[in-house]
């Protein structure tokens, strides 16, 4: 609910409940980016959308009776938290200027570790998460053996789940592909 003290938006989001908003580092451009958690389930990542500046834009949102006047809409849409973690993972295992990775793969450090000073937002959202150290072997090789879970950043697993997510998209647009074509055809 808004008490006023902010501007109506219009989100649209994926999946339902409440959204907690915070402010993270883009892995690849470490520019901020804005993201929201749901419960202990999933991280979004938010997109605002303008209309371009001839057309002039605004929504009429129901049961508020109230119209908002900038046009902008915002999408929120999954990310796999695992992207978030990459370069801190990879920072946190010496990364590849500090670190000769043909005589060591690194050292395992608590995942804690892996998140600086400017991620402490990101690092309270991200282990709020429920399985999180469960998927984060599908990157790292996890020791379990303490209180906390050793991590260290896989090459060969990053690889292998970065090619089952290409393949995966890669077989999503070919039967969207496939989709569209039976589509045309049957209206043609």
């Amino acid at each position: 609910p808004n008490d006023g003290t902010m501007p109506t938006r219009l989100l649209v989001a994926h999946g339902e409940g409440e959204l907690i908003f915070f402010v993270a580092r883009h892995p690849r451009t470490s520019d901020p980016m804005m993201l929201g958690r749901r419960a202990d389930s999933a991280i979004l990542e938010v997109h605002r959308h303008v209309p371009p500046k001839a057309a002039k834009a605004s929504w009429l949102v129901a049961g508020l009776e109230q119209v908002v006047q900038d046009g902008a809409l915002y999408l929120a849409t999954p990310i796999d938290p695992l992207l978030l973690l990459l370069p801190l993972l990879e920072r946190a295992r010496g990364g590849a200027s500090s670190l000769k990775r043909e005589s060591s793969a690194g050292l395992y450090k608590p995942l804690s570790e892996a998140f600086g000073g400017d991620e402490a937002g990101l690092e309270q959202h991200l282990t709020r998460l429920s399985g999180l150290s469960e998927r984060l072997r599908a990157i790292c090789d996890v020791n379990d053996k303490y209180g906390e879970p050793m991590v260290r950043l896989s090459d060969p697993l990053v690889l292998g789940w970065l090619r089952r997510k290409a393949e995966a998209v890669a077989a999503h647009l070919r039967a969207h592909a496939a989709e569209q074509q039976a589509a045309g055809a049957t209206a043609g």
